[in-house]
């Protein structure tokens, strides 16, 4: 259900366009040159163009060589689970602080995957974390047949640049292309960003409702107690094949991308050749570009310092027909008259 690769070389692979990989130190993009903390600046490297407009001067996902690219240490795993940390010297990339990671992948009830981050740091730095996996949920080579629904009612836009840098706007979705309040044919979001910002076609920085106003760190502590405390950001659903994931995050952003960078030149699983919208990523994150927006406060930050750790609780739960399981059809019918057909299931994998 996520692309990826079979051999250790394609995921080590300079071309691998952070396929199911943590990213940081920071998710998203990040204004040239940098920021400035507490009086100081720091300047980032930039992404080398990144594809799709991205000018080369933008630091994207904490620079050319961030988390993603990096080797973690095992420090425990079972037949569930497995803890991965890494430790970021002060200065990295340009970043201040020691940063220490910790990152435990867990697989809880046989149907949900939970991304527990953590990290400390010796100086005030950004941080923001996020996993970058590309989820195909059926057969087809797109993502075209499967819909999407989320639970936000804001989005924050770049400056029409089409170099993907948020300024901290919030802008309403409501009777938008954005609206995904209900189940959206993906091949229909796809064709309303693209028809809406041509620059800028390949997702967006949405603001997830259940989150505004709260700290994420606080939230990700109480949801190890209970999926209860992490708000539903939405839901991915494959009709065809019934199988749905629904994530839960403590996280106030859910960047979305929709693999329009892919062509045919990634071979995967099984020699398979990934395609432009092979995937969609949902990424679970902090605001981008959070320390460059000025007047603003309610657009969030990323800031981590000593006397607070940064914590993330991220979970993916996935259900799927099984059997003689029950499943639901549900059709919903947009105002514009499209219909969507979605199927659900009471059991897990």
């Amino acid at each position: 259900m996520v692309l990826g690769f079979d051999e250790l070389s394609g995921w080590a692979a300079a071309s691998n366009p952070g396929m199911n990989m943590c990213i940081g130190r920071v998710s998203g993009r990040t204004a040239a040159p940098g920021f400035s903390l507490d009086g100081e600046a720091h300047t980032l490297g930039g992404c080398d163009g990144g594809g799709g407009g991205i000018k080369g001067e933008t630091n994207l996902h904490g620079g050319p060589a961030g988390f993603a690219s990096r080797n973690w240490t095992i420090e425990a795993d079972d037949d569930t689970s497995v803890t991965l940390s890494l430790l970021s010297e002060d200065g990295d990339q340009g970043f201040p602080g020691e940063l220490r990671v910790s990152l435990t992948y867990s697989l809880v009830g046989g149907s949900e995957l939970r991304l527990r981050y953590s990290a400390s740091t010796s100086k005030p730095t950004p941080v923001s974390l996020t996993n970058h996996a590309y989820f195909n949920l059926g057969a087809s080579p797109t993502v075209h047949d499967h819909t999407l629904q989320l639970n936000c009612s804001g989005f924050n836009p770049d400056d029409g640049s089409g170099d993907g840098v948020p300024t901290g706007e919030y802008r309403s979705v409501k009777g938008t292309v954005r609206d995904y309040a209900l189940p959206t044919p993906v091949a229909k979001v796809i064709e309303g960003q693209a028809g809406d910002t041509p620059l800028w076609p390949h997702g967006e920085q949405f603001v997830v409702d259940g989150m505004r106003g709260r700290d994420p760190n606080e939230v990700a502590q109480a949801g190890d107690a209970s999926l209860y405390y992490l708000p539903l950001v939405g839901t991915l659903a494959e009709p065809s094949s019934g199988r749905v994931l629904s994530i839960f995050s403590s996280e106030p952003i859910v960047q979305t991308y929709y693999s329009t960078l892919l062509a045919d030149t990634e071979v995967g699983k099984g020699g398979a050749t990934y395609e432009k919208y092979g995937g969609i990523c949902l990424e679970s994150h902090r605001p981008a570009n959070a320390e460059n927006v000025e007047g603003q406060p309610e657009y969030g930050d990323r800031i981590v310092r000593p006397d607070k750790n940064y914590e993330q609780n991220t979970v993916w739960k996935f259900t799927v027909p099984d059997g003689g399981s029950a499943s639901t059809t549900t059709t919903t019918t947009h105002p514009d008259g499209t219909v969507v057909t979605t199927v659900t299931s009471s059991c897990g994998l």
